[in-house]
């Protein structure tokens, strides 16, 4: 996958016009359940702490659609790379420029995954827009005629400043496709074009989409949403896993998300010419800054995600504090070392 490369206009209908039989749970009431299923339960031989967690969503006759899945235990051959991932924190804490922070990180060749102070929760920010167009490409799969709708930009809405804010954005009274609104939102991370999508989905699926991934309901319109590392990292699971969409709309969503103008984070901590798909979040909280990334790096042979949640004094020491982290983990993950010792995991 190149994920820097533009996306076809002809790709971007296509993929949103698609369908997905999954995206058919929006029609009816369906439920998450979790599910601790290993090939020792069916020998009765005691449950294994560490089994495989696997969320799904139950209503249908005969099938149970897995929404994503995780080891209930952290990896012990990702310790040593924890270990300095905690150091990192009480370094930059002692500077005074970093408050707090949380890292989750996911290798997804085999679901291997380790947390730093993952029941802490932020404010997402900007994070949420990956959430909104979930909704929106759910409601394009279902809704014929919804993919290829125009909409008019007229909002008065005096929207927060941004601290790195798009390179370009919408203009009042311009038409744009659904396409267009997404790349904004996603990879420019324009709030007007975020609160267009928002209107134009609707909170009905938004909070379904929400329930399907485990997580409490919010309004679309409500400010604070309170998320942990962990849990945020769900949304970039079930695009990869092309769990809660067709395959061509969760291509769709990591090819916006690769497209990304914010450059200075997770991104700079990994070479040139690796792929990334990423998005970022920002906001001002009790006198101090938060900034956010979460990034899904297709590294040769061992694709990971990592997701990094901060708070300290500049936006500018968060960043780099973030191309730390995502220096250490591509060095960690992309370790000939690392690959004999997952092998032999």
């Amino acid at each position: 996958m190149s994920l820097r490369r533009p996306v076809p206009t002809f790709y971007v209908l296509a993929a949103l016009v698609s369908s997905s039989a999954i995206t058919a749970w929006w029609l009816k009431d369906r439920a998450i359940e979790t599910d601790e299923t290993t090939a020792a339960q069916v020998s009765s031989v005691p449950k294994d702490p560490c089994a495989m967690r696997i969320n799904r969503v139950s209503g249908f006759g005969h099938i149970r659609p897995i929404v994503f899945a995780r080891t209930a235990c952290e990896a012990q051959r990702l310790a040593p790379l924890k270990g300095r991932l905690q150091a990192l924190i009480s370094e930059e804490r002692a500077t005074g420029a970093l408050t707090r922070a949380s890292i989750f990180l996911n290798d997804l060749t085999d679901g291997s995954w380790i947390s730093v102070n993952g029941t802490e929760h932020f404010e997402p920010g900007s994070l949420m827009k990956v959430a909104t167009m979930l909704a929106v490409l759910m409601k394009a799969e279902l809704e014929p005629g919804f993919a290829t709708k125009r909409f008019t930009f007229n909002s008065s809405i005096h929207f927060p400043h941004q601290q790195y804010p798009p390179s370009s954005d919408l203009l009042i009274g311009q038409e744009y496709t659904l396409g267009e609104l997404l790349r904004y939102s996603i990879a420019l991370s324009s709030n007007k074009a975020e609160a267009v999508l928002l209107q134009e989905v609707g909170g009905p699926a938004y909070q379904s989409m929400l329930s399907m991934m485990g997580l409490p309901s919010v309004d679309p319109g409500e400010v604070h949403y309170p998320i942990a590392a962990p849990d945020y990292a769900r949304f970039f699971e079930a695009l990869y896993g092309a769990s809660l969409l067709g395959t061509a709309n969760s291509e769709l969503g990591l090819e916006m998300l690769g497209h990304s103008e914010f450059t200075i984070g997770l991104r700079a901590g990994v070479p040139k010419g690796i792929d990334v798909a990423s998005k970022f979040g920002e906001t001002a909280f009790d006198g101090s800054r938060q900034l956010h990334e979460a990034a899904l790096v297709f590294a040769d042979h061992r694709p990971y995600l990592v997701v990094v949640m901060t708070q300290g004094r500049t936006a500018e020491e968060l960043a780099g504090f973030l191309r730390e982290v995502s220096a250490m983990a591509y060095q960690q993950l992309t370790a000939p070392e690392y690959s004999v010792l997952a092998i032999a995991y």
